[in-house]
């Protein structure tokens, strides 16, 4: 991993022009990793520019105040140096966009363990907790201390992808990275004041109604609700702001898998985000089965059907799985 580190750090020296994208709607972990990475890549001088597409949750649009940045790559100049993947473990995800430009080098930092590495060098480390805690440590070799503005994005990255710590992705490692990033002078009150407390009244609104129709299987092991298109327009709200919802069952007591079905940008397709709250029950290699991925305790998939189909395929196979993995019907 040194060497790997070394030869990163060194590519990216030689590069003049470089572009950081990462994931459709980034989330916080791939959000504060992007623009972490431009402001260091800024601070050496390089003419670095970002990309994001799709929507960006308001509670994270902070980190983006005071930043340009493109939406498509129809805005950007077509010839790079150096192209940055973060977060992103299915080339599938960006290919769109990749076809639009023109660069010498692919690096992609992610930590999904489903990545397959896709690029010329590929940082990927599935014990890290988030991409933001991979690259703390990448550029921890040029610094005794990470410039304030970098830090506060990375340590916005960490607990978005830990829950604050509360995940089991949350490793010593991870927490003495996040006090290394403390330490900086960070305020950590403003970023928890962002993420846990500017929910808008109607997030918490259609929330109430989610948690109405919530199912359970039968000896309530596994429960899972859907959000429609239908919902979030009655309430105002953009999908992309829902995410979070698969974790509210999670706190029940006795359910070990919680299930999130909702629609995608495209017509004809549906999401399934899944959360497992046993290491036994490996949701990653069950998204597996239909071709997504993800973490073991945290992931999703994608199917071609409308959400009422894609429902009743998913709940009948993951009672199937929990069967099997466990010896005893959910």
């Amino acid at each position: 991993m040194q060497a790997l580190y070394k030869k990163i750090l060194q590519k990216l020296n030689q590069s003049q022009n470089i572009l950081i994208l990462t994931h459709p709607n980034p989330d916080g972990d791939a959000l504060g990793s992007s623009v972490g990475l431009y402001h260091i890549l800024k601070s050496w001088g390089k003419n670095a520019q970002l990309l994001f597409s799709g929507h960006i949750e308001p509670r994270i649009q902070f980190l983006i105040e005071e930043i340009k940045y493109a939406t498509s790559p129809q805005n950007l100049p077509k010839n790079f140096d150096c192209v940055l993947v973060l977060d992103i473990g299915d080339h599938s995800r960006i290919e769109h966009t990749l076809q639009h430009l023109s660069y010498q080098l692919l690096i992609n930092i992610d930590h999904h363990p489903s990545n397959q590495g896709f690029a010329h060098l590929n940082l990927v480390d599935p014990q890290a907790s988030s991409t933001g805690e991979i690259l703390c440590l990448l550029f921890e070799h040029n610094y005794t201390i990470l410039p304030l503005k970098a830090a506060y994005a990375f340590y916005t990255a960490i607990v978005s992808d830990t829950g604050f710590f509360s995940f089991s992705n949350a490793t010593a490692k991870s927490l003495a990275t996040a006090s290394r990033l403390v330490a900086t002078g960070i305020d950590t009150e403003a970023i928890v004041r962002h993420l846990q407390r500017s929910k808008p009244l109607a997030l918490f609104k259609l929330e109430a109604e989610y948690l109405q129709q919530i199912q359970f299987s039968p000896h309530h092991k596994i429960a899972w609700g859907k959000i429609t298109e239908q919902m979030c327009q009655k309430y105002g709200v953009n999908l992309s702001e829902i995410g979070g919802f698969v974790e509210i069952p999670r706190c029940i007591q006795g359910v070990e898998i919680s299930i999130l079905f909702k629609p995608s940008d495209e017509d004809g397709i549906s999401k399934v985000s899944l959360r497992s709250n046993d290491p036994q029950l490996d949701v990653n290699a069950f998204a597996s089965q239909f071709h997504g991925g993800g973490h073991t305790r945290a992931a999703g998939c994608t199917l071609p059907y409308d959400l009422k189909t894609t429902e009743q395929i998913i709940v009948k196979h993951i009672q199937e799985f929990f069967q099997k993995q466990k010896g005893f019907p959910p």
